[in-house]
């Protein structure tokens, strides 16, 4: 049977990066064997799959939301990052950012983290390049304000910030990560842990078990074409910049992917 390019959807996966770890793109070859989509997924086996790849740089879905100011609020990536870079954006706006990788500034570059202004925190957790990894960013205001992190369902680590939640892109202008998204989700409440390790679990394509109204935005990444990304919350489409679209199935029994 031919291989054919493709993306799988869930979240764990087992990924070995190319020989050459400088590449701007980098070869990644997933173990389609041991991926099983994610339990109340609505996708079959056969159908097709899409994600995106983002090269940094300008790279980004535009998808003019107004920031979510303060506590509480919930954002989700599933992601495979690619060859990190300093200050990499996961989501942003004229406010701040969520990173994938923190800079110099932030005193643990290379971490997970979160930015206001100038000002960047990080997490005590680094993303593995060029495995699929569930990332969860939890803001709260109660008992007092903290920034938590969760990575594939465990608790990272909390900053004790009032954090507001960047809503303009997914990705950046000028300061987008490098990688692959699979989907992403903001909510305007703070999902309890069990909620977290749910939605690790299923993917980001599965039936969301939450208040659908506390969901503003919901990219799974199929339903979008062309310069398009739909949102399943019922949100306006947003448009594409720099970021492209890989078509992808699943079912094969290996695959190859650039990030």
């Amino acid at each position: 049977i031919t291989k054919k390019p493709m993306v799988v959807e869930v979240p764990v996966a087992n990924v070995a990066a190319a020989e050459d770890p400088e590449r701007e793109s980098a070869a990644l070859d997933v173990d389609m064997a041991m991926v099983q989509p994610g339990p109340g997924s609505i996708q079959t086996p056969n159908q097709p799959l899409t994600a995106l790849r983002f090269g940094g740089g300008c790279s980004y879905i535009e998808g003019n939301r107004q920031d979510m100011s303060k506590p509480p609020w919930t954002a989700e990536f599933w992601v495979v990052p690619g060859r990190p870079g300093g200050g990499s954006r996961l989501a942003g706006s004229n406010h701040g950012g969520l990173l994938l990788t923190t800079g110099p500034a932030s005193g643990r570059p290379g971490c997970v983290g979160w930015s206001s202004g100038t000002l960047q925190y990080a997490f005590d957790f680094q993303a593995p390049r060029g495995k699929v990894t569930h990332l969860a960013y939890v803001a709260t205001s109660n008992p007092t304000p903290a920034l938590s992190l969760y990575a594939n369902g465990s608790l990272v680590g909390a900053i004790p910030v009032i954090a507001s939640c960047p809503m303009s892109t997914v990705g950046d202008p000028k300061y987008a990560f490098r990688g692959v998204l699979l989907g992403a989700r903001c909510w305007r409440v703070a999902l309890q842990a069990s909620q977290v390790a749910a939605s690790t679990a299923g993917g980001p394509m599965a039936r969301i078990s939450q208040r659908p109204e506390d969901c503003t935005v919901d990219w799974d990444l199929q339903d979008g074409h062309g310069c398009n990304v739909h949102d399943r919350s019922g949100g306006s489409p947003a448009s594409l910049s720099g970021a492209t679209v890989t078509a992808s199935e699943i079912g094969r029994a290996s695959c190859r992917e650039r990030v």
